[in-house]
Formats: C-alpha cells, structure tokens, sequence
C-alpha cells in the first residue's frame, strides 16, 4: 500500500483504494499472475478506473501473454464488465480506449489467420467493438483510426493457403482507409496516428511526395517520436529516386535504434540499388557495383544477427528474401531455399511471398528441375500479377520445354510493363526467331539496337541478327557480324569460331573469296586447328592434344568449307589436296568422298569420280548424295535406265528424298523429248501414248516433291517445262518468272527456260536478253549450248520469214553480225559440236545471198532512176568492199559445208542436215562464179557516181549557201524584231506651263497627273512639256509591287519638283532634296516610300532600252532586290530637258536606320576612314564592312534564298550590260536607346520670320554647305540633316548659338567656316528631339489631311522617334502585294550583322542601286586606264561579266545562317 497519487510508478499498476483517499494498492507489473482474476477482482470491488483495466491489459500483452491480455479486455468489455456500469457512463474516454484496444486485437488476429472464414470473424468483431465505440462518442478520432487499419488490412485475401489480391478490390480498400483517416483528421487535425495511416494509404498509392509531407508533418508535431516512424521518410526518398536523403534517414533510425531490422533491410536495398555516374568507364561502374553489394551484405548481415541475437524467428520476409537472393548468386542453393521457404511461411504480404515463391522457383531452375521451377513461378505469378520477375523466369522454362507460343506470352507481358527491358527483348527476338517468326524477332532486336547506347548492346543481338538474315541479305547479315565482332573488341575478348566460319561462307556467298578465305583461316586458328597451306595440305602435331581434339571437332567443318572454297576460285588442286587431308584425319567423312567425285567430274574424268562415289558409299552404303551422283553420270552418258535404277533404289529407302524424285522426273521429261512424234510415223499413235506417260510420269514425280517441300524451285521448274512441253506456254511462262524472282541467284535453267518460252512465242528481243543474263550469271560467259540458243534468238530477229520458194530476207545487218559473232565464239568454246558449225555456215550463206541479192535489186534500180533523170543522184548501196567481204565469207562457209558433208556419224550430225550442207557448197561454188558479175555492177555504179560528183557538189553548196542566208535573214529578223520590242511606246504630251511658279500658288491645287502619267496643267504657260515613258509598262510594275497609281501620284508630290526644276531653285523644298556626289538631285516624297532623281542620258537610254526585260524580270521575280522603278519622265523647259526616274526608297521603314554600308565587291579606295567608322549617317563601305568584323546572318533558309537572290539579279544585270551597282544594306539596332529630345521653347512666329527675311542668303548658303557637308561624310550625321526642312532649320539657327555669328554677318561668301559649320552640326545633332518635332510639322504643313501623323522622313527612310525609352513590337508584314520575304520585319528582316548581338536585335534592310550605268565608251576607257595606272589593285569599274561575279562572291560570302528564332517580333 501506498499514499498520495504520486506513489504510483512506471513498474507498477497503482490502484486507488475506493473510498480512502490518498490510499492506493500497489501490483507490481513483473509479478502478474498467469490468472487475471483475482487482480480483475480487486479492480471492480475498488472502482478502479477503466484506465487501469486498459492498463493491465497492456501489460499483459507487453509480456507477450496474449490469453491475459485478451481475457482482461473482453472482461472488461463484457456485459458483465465495468463498461456498463453506471459508474463509468460518464468516463467516454476509457470507454472507447477499451474497445478500440480490443478491435484492434482482432483486426491483428484477421490479418494473422490464413482460414478465411476466422479472418472475416476477427474483422467483423472489430467492426462491432468500433460501432460500440462510435456510439458512445461518433467523433473519436482513434476510432476512425481502428476502421481506417481495419480496411488496409483487408487488402489481402487469403483463401486456401494462398493470397489473392484484386487490384480493383485493394484500390476500393486503400479508398476507404483514406476516407476514413481524414475523418479522423477532421476530429483532430494533429492526430498522429491518423496522419501516419493516411502517410501509409498515400505510400501505397504511390503518392510518394504526399506521404512524405504527412511524415514530416508528424515529425515536426512529435521530434520525439518512435524511431520506427522514420522508417516512413526513408521509403519515401527511396520510392521517389532519392537515394541519398533514403540513406541519411535509414541511418537516422540506425542510430536511435542500431538493431533496427527493417531499416537495416532498407538500408541494404538503397545501397543496391544506387546506380553509378554516368561518367565512369564500364570498369568503374562493375567496381562500384561490388562496393555497394559487399556494403549491402554487411547490412543484412548485422540484421540477421541482430535477430539471432535477439532469440526470436526471423519473421522479417524481406530480410529473409534478400538473402535468399544472395545465397542464390553464390550458388548455395540449400540455403537460399530454406531462407526463401521460410520468407514464404512468414508473412501474408503478397509481393514478399511471390518473391520469396519466385526464389524458391530460381533454386530448382538452376539445379535443372525445370518441372518444379515452372511450378513455383506459374505460383508466384498468382500471388503477384504485377511481379514480373517470375514471368522471365516461367518463359525460360518454356523454351526449355520448347513451347515456343507460350513462351513468347510470358516475354510480351513482361515487355508491357518494363518496354526498355533489354534481355528480356533479346528473349524475345530469340523465342521469334526460333519458332520461325523472322519479321517479329528482328522488329525485337531492331528495337534492342535503337533503345541502347551502342556499345552496350550485347553481341548475342547482333549474332543473333545476322543469323536471321543470311537466307536473305547477306550483306546485312555481314553487318551485324561485324558489329558483334565489334563489340566483342571492345569488351577484350575474341569472337567465337562460330561467328568467323559464318561471316566466311557469307563472304563466299556474295563472291567475295579473299575476304572468305581468310576468315576461314582465323575460325581454323580460334579453333586451333592447323591452316592449310597456298597448295591445301597441311601437318598434324599427334603430340598436341588441341589440335587432334580440333580436329575431332567442328575445325573439320571448317577445313570443309575452306575446300569448298578452293572450288569456288577454281583450284581444283588446292581443293583436292584439302579433302584428302581431312580424309586422313576423319577416314569416315563421305562428304570429301562426294566432293572429290564432282572434281574428278569437272576435269572429265567421269570413272575416278564414279570411284569416289563408290568409296563413299562403301563407307555409308545408304548415302544418298552419293547415290544421287552416280546416277546423275549415268545420265551424262545417257545411260538413263541404270540412272533411273539407281534413283528408284533411292526413293525406296527415303520415298520423300526430293533430289532423287527431282532427277527422276527430268529422266522422263527427257525420254518424253526423245520420243519421235512426226506426223508420217508408223505407228503414231503409240508414240503419243508413250509421250504422254513420260510427260505424266515426270509430273508426278515433281509434285510429290512439292507436296513435301513447297519450296522447292526444282521441283517447280520441272512442272513448268512439263507445261511448256505440252504447248501451255502462258502458264509455264508465269512459273518460271516468279521462280526467276524467287531464286535470282541459284538456278540458271530457270532464265533458260523462260527465254526457251520467250524464243517460241517469238519474242526475240526477251528471249536473247535472258540468254544472255543466264551466261554471265551462272556460267561466267563461257557456254557453248547458251550461246547457240542467243545466236538462235539473234538470227530469227535478223531474218525474215521466207515465202515459199524463196530464200531467207535480211531486215536487221547488224544483228546477223552479232549472230554470227556469237557463233564464233561458241564454236571456239565447242570447236566439235557440228550443229554450232553447221548454223554458222548457214549464217554465212545467208548474209551472203542477202548481198549479193541486194545488189542485184538496187543495181537495176539505180539504173532505171538514172535513165529517167540523168542530173538525179543515187548513192552505190554497196563498195567493192563489201563484195570482197561476201568472197570471203562464201569461201568460209564452202569450207564448213564441206567439212558437215563429210561427217558420216548419224548420232553426231544427222543426214538430213548432211544433205543441206552439200547443197550449201553448190550454192557457194554458182556464187564465186557470179560474183565477179555483181562487182562489175557495182564498179558501174561507183563509176557512174563519181561522173556526177560535180553536180552533187553544186547542189551541196546550193543548199549550204541557201542554209545560210536562211539563218542571216531569221538572225536579222530577229534583231530587228528584238531592236522593236526594246522601243517603249512612249506618248509625248506637251502643255503650257506658267512661267514662274509657287509653293503657295493656290492654281496648282487638283492638278496632279492623271493615271496614265499624263499631266494636265493649267492654260496660259508656254515653252514648257513633260514626257511619261513606257506609262502601261510602269503601271505594271507598280502593281506588282503594290503601288496603286493615286497613292503614287498623291505621295510624290511632283508639282513641287517639276516647279523647282523649272526655276533652277530648289530651297523652296529643301526638306526633301538632298544633291548626290554625281550631281544628281534626290527628291523625297513626303511619306518617305519614294525619291525622284535626276539621270544622265546615259542612264536615261539605258532605262529606255531594258525596261522590257525590267518589266518582264520583276513580274517574273517578286522577291527581286533591284532598285524599284517606278517611273520615267523627261522635264522640257527653256531648251533645258531634266530627265528623271521615280524609284521606291530601300529603307521605306518607320524604323531608324543606324548604319549603312554600300558595297560593291571592290576593295580599291573602297573606305571612309577608320577615324569616321561608326558615326551615325555616314555610309560605310566595302571595307569598312570587312575590317568591322560584319555579315549578314540571317535565320536557316533565308539566307539561301538572299544568296539565290543576288545571284539572279546580278545575272540580269549582267545581260543588260550595267556596272557600277552596288548592294546597299540598312541596320536597324533594336537594343540602341535614342537619345531623349531636347526640344526647347518656340520662338515667337514674327521674331522668326522678321529674323529669317533679314538673313535669308546667308541661312540659305549655310543650310547648303551643311548638306554638301554630311554628304561627303562630315559633320552632321546625314540621317538627321534628311528629318530637317528648311524652314525647321531656320527656327533652329535662330535659338542656337551660331545666331549671333549669323546676325553679325561673319559668314563669310566663300562658305570657308568650317568652326561655324562644326558648332552648328554638333548642336543640331545633339537636338535631335526637337528635329523630330519640327519634321512633324513640316509635314503637317505640306500634306494636312495627314495630321496627327508621327514620322519624319530622311534620305534613309521613314524614322519614327520616340521620346521614351520603352520598345515597340516590330511590325510583321505577310502575304502583302509588293512585299517580298526580305521586307516582311517592318521593311527589313530579322538579323544580326556582327557577333556581340542577338540572333533577333537587329533589322537588316538590303536592296542592289545604281542599276543604270551603260558599260559604254566612257567606262571602257576607264577601265583601260585604270589597268594601266592601278595595275593589280581591284578597282570598281571592270567589264559586266567581270563585275557581275566579283558582285556576286563578295555578296554571297558575307551572307550566314543561323538556326532560326522563336521570336519573330519583339520590342523595338
């Protein structure tokens, strides 16, 4: 007993003596009876809280005595217990921590139970106990708790022994589990069993990242926590591929727990599964692969003997199966079963026990019980459908057992969820190739090759390719051998023999047999076998024992092939002497028998190969091969019944040999051929009988082949000859096509025969093609019979059909020529076949016959022509010459007939064909009588010929001379037509015009031209007249360019111009007329788009006579970058002519234009000066441009067409013959920040004007003298001096510090001050803000309908200031009438011109100048003198061609590409 409520201890259960206070009775916790009775008792006699009956229980299961702890809460829960009592109704909480405790108990007990029916009895107690609960207090947040574990733990399913997860079913548990948490999260938001329930649900899930917040949420409300609760983090950082933080935080939980199980198993696992830097070389990552296994087994090692140490049974099922897995990599297969068995038994997890099912599986795999294997993987794939390790190892099986589909289903699912899985994909390809799915197994290992790096694909994928393709590609297939001998090299070691014997007979295959044989030669040495020498003999060292066991093996395979190959190159000898070796060896090898036989066959000496045969049969008596050769001398030698005994003896022992039955059929497919079928025949009806039964016999022999082996092209030749015999020749034609593609390469009778089809339906062309692609394809040109057949088809293409009585007609000389050709060669190849000599001399007589019947013919014809019209000129058809030609070849064939006529052998040379080689010498002796008859007639006709000769000649001449003034006459037509097609229809109009003329003259209003360019001006003037040239052409080319005629005329403004041209004053427009360094006048229309200038009469003609080709050129070419035309005018005032053309303005931009570059390919004098690069409005130059380091870099694609582009226009300028243009480039800096205006106060209107009337010549010769200065480069930038108008100017002077200088009358007459000139340029351009304003008002005033509008205009272009410095998006132009692709950014394009700028910060403005410059007598004398004052320097002016490709490679050179940009417009 014990006083005062602090008496109560850890070690011991305090109970309050009911009624005393400060009184309670002290039960030790150690000390419990194995009866809880009696302490039970003492509890409800004293009242005691029902925190203590919790307490108890507690206690009790601490110690592991379960039936206590179980006995002391359903007690206290029962009817009869304390939880009914009135005296605890109002204690809620020990209420509901009762029943919680016990729903719990039963939720462990169902998810321990494996009998379905006693888990579903646990959980449905569990269920109860918390519905209990809920009635007394529905928002108790551990009781959603209870129900929340009660859902994750139905998860599982267990039913007989084994688990069953539904993934629809386990994702509708996980779903109410959550619910169920959050409800309890809603009673108690810091809840921290509800959040580690909820952290769980999530984990399961795969809401890796949720968990892991709900986790530090639970640390952050409890840093004090059980360690186990860090578990939680750990396989979250782990799940989400983060394998340092899981590392930190299972050695977090180490060092709070340091026997801590599941983290020394998790710790082992990140370990493992830590991958390598990509960095390291393949040796490297093998080596940190080891490190990381040897730390791992270190972990699962202090996990194990933590557990042995602690006395119990290992229940931790991962642990367990990890060291299954490791035993089972060593090979202690007993160990690794027990482990795994024991995993199996020690869990109800489903993925833990179908890995430890699939481990169990792997140790029966390797001790080779494939049955039990298969067992346990089909087993495992049950518990876990999503485990797909077993799936491998379940399809290994299945190839084992040769169940290739099965297999392949296994493969495929695994592929499903892990498609870049590589061995698997190898299987795959492997299970495919097997079961003969060729097309699927390369698909795989296509796949394999495009998924990895190359160097780590695995030569099996390679091998195993090439492999496939060697029935069909053999160049393909060498490939892949030789990317496997690749990878081979790289990982150190030496490819199989295999690979080399296959990569040899590939080589040999495609007729490469050098490489083939020394590829024999490396398999014969990865064998270790000894390599023939150059004569095919090789030595045996008895003593070494790897060469005689090579030699016992497949090395004789390969010493084989190499003798094959002997045969291919046609060393017969090296082949011979190779076989006897092997023979030495391996006496028992009857394919060296066979092969001998066919050696001694091709040098004719059929008995030693009939020798050979009969070796190799007494060797192996059922050798077929042999059997098959002895019967196929028989039927060389016509021996055809002892061939056909031979063949049957055959087909008795194997009915189904397709050889045998091959030969067969064509023994009577022969006979067939033999037997006579003339019509006069004795008896012809027994011979069509017999020829019949041939010709079925053979059928049926091809088509048993076939119907075993449908493949086979023997068979299926034979079948159609058998068609072709019997006269249906469409149908053997069709076979023997599609077996011509199907087999190109392996059987040459199949052209032959086709070309048999060709030559019979009289195809002769066809047929002789075929003939003679069967020569040089399979007998290598040399064949007596084939070249026979093609002289055959040449012949009856040569000739024609004769009439009755009538000799053959040659139609085709130079075929009978080739006719005859082929049968010199053949009979050079067969100098004894008599039927090659006989056609010969029948070719001979032929040609010969047809000569000299060709001469009688046309002789008598020549004459009859000659007799009507004695000046008519007939060619002699043939010389003497040719007659000698026909003696010869008459001699020739004389001979041959001769020789035919002697020959008495019927087998040899038949009488019949005897009997017209005897009538071919008669024909041949009346003819050398004759002949000398046909050369008088040809002499006669040379004679008569050359008589005639003059008259010939003069017709030849006649007609030459008649040529040729035939051609001047269209050569001059054509100029002419050309000369007036160049002349422009050019209307004059001539009007009066007033003498003097006004700015302000208020008569001038509406009197603008009229659309055809024609100029009504008022009545009253006189001497004075303005011409339009080429006004429709001109109206096209402005409509091309997108330039309507009013907006053309309204913008000029041209009433100003023609006034100041007229007067000689041009200050009334000084705002827009600027004097070029030619001493050309540039006028500027008020909006900027256009500029009037005056030309010389140079360039006046030279527009006149290529505006035709101009207008047809830019019709042609939009995009073109020539200077746009618009206009040609001639001004005629006081015997003055002004001569003026209207062109578009290059920088018609509302954008500034920073820098100009002028360039034109030459590098003489080409330079401004470094001193004044980079000032604002002085034009740059070609040099200049090199030396600041620029180019024209353009988006991909663009700068090709800039390129295309120059080099067009440069040609038609170069047609035109013009120099001297130039190919103007704009810069617009986007990043340039404009100087902010300083625009000061307005003068007063009368101060100015008084001031400006007073100084009028000295303000004009001072604005004049600016000008002249910033065009020659000096002083003010002449991009500003263009925004200025004369009368803005004027404001200007008078509020700057200069006016002084100016009032005081110290600018001197001769314009001499430069300091003035200076100031005032400095102070001008330091004002540019106030320019801007004054332009703006300057043209308010000159066009008022455009008020309101912001711009000014300069000589540049259309500039648009600004006052701020923010940037504006560029204005992108697309499909726009007139607009070309080098004008689409706001008149210019995106780029760059030197290398410390964006791709996008600049807008580059190009258009080609100065197009109308004559290369005439001024410039050609120039030229001379330049070239002889400069020599060797490049200056400017060169011919056209000259200057047109200097033009075009400096051009071209400057323009790059640059990958094209994202942002097509941005701020200014």
């Amino acid at each position: 007993r014990g006083r005062g409520r602090g008496a109560r201890m850890a070690g011991v259960l305090a109970v309050p003596i009911h009624g005393v206070e400060d009184e309670v009775l002290e039960l030790p916790k150690e000390s419990l009876p194995d009866d809880p009775d009696e302490i039970m008792m003492i509890l409800a006699n004293e009242l005691a809280p029902l925190k203590l009956w919790l307490e108890l229980g507690v206690s009790y299961y601490q110690q592991r005595r379960i039936e206590q702890f179980a006995t002391v809460l359903e007690t206290s829960t029962g009817e009869d217990g304390p939880l009914y009592q009135d005296y605890y109704k109002e204690d809620k909480a020990g209420r509901i921590a009762l029943l919680n405790c016990l729903a719990a108990y039963h939720t462990q007990l169902a998810a321990r139970t494996k009998t379905k029916i006693k888990k579903d009895q646990h959980f449905q107690s569990a269920v109860e106990h918390y519905q209990t609960s809920d009635k007394i207090d529905a928002n108790s947040p551990l009781t959603w708790c209870g129900k929340g574990l009660i859902s994750m733990a139905k998860m599982a399913v267990i039913k007989g022994g084994a688990a069953q997860r539904s993934g629809e079913k386990s994702a509708e548990h996980l779903s109410q589990a959550l619910i169920m948490f959050e409800n309890a999260l809603e009673c108690d938001g810091t809840c921290i069993p509800a959040l580690l329930g909820k952290a769980a649900v999530l984990y399961n899930k795969r809401q890796y990242l949720a968990s892991l917040q709900l986790y530090k949420e639970v640390l952050q409300l409890n840093p004090a926590c059980p360690p186990e609760v860090r578990l939680g983090p750990a396989h979250c950082f782990a799940a989400l591929k983060k394998p340092k933080k899981a590392k930190k935080a299972f050695e977090r939980v180490l060092e709070l727990v340091p026997d801590n199980v599941d983290a020394l198993v998790g710790l082992a696992v990140t370990e493992m599964n830590t991958d390598p830097d990509g960095s390291m070389t393949l040796e490297q990552q093998e080596a940190f692969k080891e490190r990381q296994v040897s730390k791992a087994l270190r972990h699962l090692e202090t996990a194990y003997n933590a557990v042995q140490k602690g006395g119990g049974k290992i229940q931790n099922a991962m642990l367990l199966n990890l060291l299954a897995q490791h035993y089972l990599v060593r090979r202690e297969l007993d160990k690794s079963y027990a482990l795994a068995w024991q995993a199996f038994h020690s869990t109800a997890v489903p993925r833990m026990r179908s890995e430890a099912c699939y481990h169990i599986a792997r140790t029966f795999h390797i001790k080779g019980n494939f049955e039990q294997a298969q067992k346990f993987y089909e087993h495992a794939t049950t518990i876990q459908a999503d485990f797909v390790l077993p799936y491998i190892g379940l399809g290994q099986t299945l190839v084992h057992a040769k169940k290739w589909t099965e297999a392949k289903v296994q493969f495929e699912h695994v592929l499903r969820h892990h498609p870049n899985d590589f061995e698997v994909r190898k299987m795959l390809g492997c299970v495919c190739a097997r079961s003969g799915e060729n097309d699927k197994a390369l698909e795989q290992f296509e796949a394999i090759v495009n998924l990895e790096v190359e160097h780590r694909v695995d030569e099996e994928v390679y091998v195993e390719m090439a492999l496939i393709y060697e029935a069909s590609d053999a160049a393909k297939a060498l490939d892949c051998y030789n990317r496997a001998r690749e990878q081979f090299k790289r990982k150190g070691t030496a490819p199989p023999a295999e690979v080399y014997n296959n990569m040899a007979a590939l080589y040999q295959k495609v007729g490469d047999l050098r490489k083939s044989r020394t590829f024999y030669e490396k398999a014969l040495k990865s064998y270790g076998s000894p390599v023939p020498d150059d004569s095919g003999s090789f030595t045996v060292d008895e003593s070494d024992e790897k060469v005689v066991r090579a030699l016992k093996g497949s090395s004789v395979t390969v010493l084989y092939n190499l003798a094959r190959l002997g045969e291919d190159r046609h060393d017969y000898h090296y082949a011979d002497q190779l076989y006897r070796c092997i023979l030495k060896q391996r006496p028992n090898y009857t394919d060296c028998f066979s092969r001998l036989g066919k050696i001694a066959e091709v040098k004719g000496n059929n008995k030693f190969a009939s020798a050979w045969y009969i070796e190799a049969l007494k060797i192996n008596p059922k050798h077929a091969d042999s059997w098959t050769n002895l019967a196929k001398l028989h039927v060389a030698g016509h021996d055809l019944g002892n061939a056909q005994k031979k063949l049957e003896k055959i087909v008795r022992d194997s009915p189904h040999d397709g050889l045998s039955n091959v030969i067969l059929g064509n023994i009577y497919f022969n006979s067939a051929r033999w037997v006579p079928m003339d019509r006069d025949h004795a008896d012809r009806h027994a011979m069509t009988t017999k020829y019949t039964s041939y010709l079925s016999r053979a059928l049926d022999f091809y088509r048993k082949v076939l119907q075993k082996e449908t493949g086979n092209i023997y068979a299926a030749n034979g079948i159609a000859m058998v068609l072709a015999q019997s006269g249906r020749l469409s149908q053997a034609k069709q076979i023997f096509a599609q077996l011509r593609e199907a087999a190109s390469g392996q059987l040459g009778h199949v052209w032959v025969n086709l070309a048999h089809i060709h030559l019979a339906q009289k195809e002769y062309g066809p047929a002789a093609k075929l003939y003679a692609a069967a020569l040089d394809r399979f007998y290598s040109g040399h064949d007596a019979s084939l070249l026979s057949y093609i002289a055959k088809a040449q012949f009856a293409a040569a000739t024609t059909a004769p009439r009755k009585d009538e000799a053959l007609r040659v139609r085709d000389r130079d075929m009978l020529r080739k006719c005859r050709r082929t049968l010199q060669k053949a009979m050079h190849l067969s100098p004894r076949d008599y039927s090659i000599q006989f056609n010969l001399a029948l070719v001979l007589k032929v040609g010969a016959e047809n000569v000299m019947v060709s001469v009688r013919d046309q002789h008598q014809e020549w004459i009859d022509a000659s007799a009507q019209d004695a000046n008519l000129i007939i060619e002699p058809p043939f010389t003497i010459r040719d007659l000698e030609l026909v003696d010869n070849d008459n001699m020739v064939m004389r001979r041959l007939a001769q020789f035919l006529s002697s020959v008495t052998d019927e087998r040899e040379f038949p009488k019949s064909k005897r009997e017209e080689a005897e009538a071919f010498v008669s024909w041949g002796k009346e003819a050398s009588d004759i002949l000398p008859t046909y050369m008088e007639a040809v002499e006669d006709m040379k004679k008569r010929y050359e008589q005639s000769r003059s008259y010939i000649k003069k017709a030849e001449q006649e007609r030459a001379d008649e040529e040729a003034a035939r051609k001047q006459a269209q050569e001059e037509a054509e100029e002419a037509a050309k000369k007036e097609a160049m002349k422009l229809p050019v209307p004059s109009h001539t009007y009066q015009l007033p003498p003097v003329l006004y700015r302000d003259d208020k008569s001038w209003d509406g009197c603008m031209p009229s659309a055809g360019g024609c100029m009504p001006w008022p009545s009253g003037a006189s001497q004075s007249s303005i011409t339009s040239h080429g006004q429709e052409l001109f109206r096209d080319i402005r409509k091309a360019f997108g330039v309507s005629d009013e907006h053309f005329l309204a913008s000029l403004g041209i009433r100003q111009v023609i006034g100041g041209l007229l007067m000689g004053d041009m200050r009334g427009m000084a705002d827009r007329v600027s004097e070029g360094r030619s001493g050309s006048m540039f006028y500027y229309s008020h909006d900027g788009k256009f500029m009037c200038k005056t030309i010389c009469d140079e360039e006046h003609w030279a527009m006149r006579e290529m505006l035709r080709e101009y207008h047809r050129y830019v019709i042609d070419h939009p995009d073109t970058l020539l200077m746009r035309i618009l206009g040609l005018f001639e001004l005629h005032h006081a015997r003055k002519t002004h001569k003026l053309i209207v062109v578009a303005n290059v920088f018609n931009s509302s954008l500034p234009i920073h820098e100009r570059f002028d360039l034109k390919g030459s590098t003489y004098k080409r330079t401004i000066g470094r001193d004044r690069r980079g000032t604002s409005g002085i034009v740059h130059k070609d040099i200049d441009f090199m030396q600041m380091g620029r180019s024209i870099t353009l988006p991909k694609g663009l700068d090709e067409e800039l390129r295309r582009q120059i080099v067009l226009d440069s040609a038609f300028l170069e047609r035109q013959h013009v120099i001297d243009y130039s190919l103007l480039v704009g810069v617009h800096r986007r990043k340039r920040i404009e100087r902010r205006s300083s625009a000061s106060g307005g003068e007063k209107k009368g101060e100015l004007h008084k001031w400006s009337r007073e100084h009028a010549e000295e303000l004009g010769q001072l604005f004049t003298e600016l000008r002249k200065s910033a065009a020659e480069g000096g002083g003010l930038s002449l991009g500003v001096l263009d925004s200025l108008s004369f009368d803005d100017f004027v404001a200007f002077a008078h509020r700057s510090s200069t006016s002084s200088l100016i009032g005081a009358g110290k600018l001197r007459r001769d314009n001499s001050d430069k300091d003035l000139l200076r100031e005032l340029s400095s102070e001008i351009d330091a004002s540019s803000g106030s320019l801007a304003a004054a332009a703006h008002r300057a043209m308010e005033r000159e066009n008022p309908q455009n008020k309101g509008a912001r711009g000014h205009f300069h000589k540049g272009g259309h500039h648009r200031h600004h006052r701020h410095h923010t940037r504006q998006p560029l204005k992108i132009v697309k499909a726009v009438p007139g607009t070309s692709k080098f004008q689409c950014v706001e008149g210019g394009m995106l780029g760059t011109t030197h290398d410390d700028t964006g791709p996008d910060d600049e807008v580059i403005f190009v258009g080609i100048i100065d197009t109308l410059v004559p290369y005439q007598w001024r410039k050609i004398v120039e030229h001379w003198i330049k070239s002889v004052v400069q020599h060797g320097q490049n200056f400017s002016v060169v011919p056209p061609l000259e200057y047109a490709d200097r033009f075009v490679k400096f051009c071209t050179s400057l323009v790059k590409s640059r990958p094209p940009s994202d942002m097509m417009e941005g701020p200014m």
